[in-house]
């Protein structure tokens, strides 16, 4: 199992499984598969997902106060690097 802050509603499609739902504002864990899907782990580097350390209220607090870069940060980041 996994912990998640979803910031939106998500249907993961599963092989051999009924599809999951994520609703959005949902704080909890779910299956390992589903975080390991294509969609799961693609929301997570755009930001509507957020991975938080830990269980703990704070670390809860800190995800969604400071949520890391999103996808287009991160790319404008890599341009704006100069490589020598």
């Amino acid at each position: 199992m996994a912990f998640i802050i979803s910031k939106r509603n998500f249907l993961v499609h599963r092989d051999g499984a009924p599809n999951y739902r994520i609703p959005k504002d949902f704080i909890g864990e779910i299956p390992k598969d589903v975080y390991n899907s294509h969609l799961v782990q693609k929301n997570i580097k755009a930001g509507l997902i957020l991975v938080p350390a830990s269980k703990a209220d704070k670390d809860i607090q800190d995800a969604e106060d400071h949520p890391g870069p999103t996808r287009d940060q991160a790319e404008a980041k890599k341009k704006n690097t100069v490589k020598k």
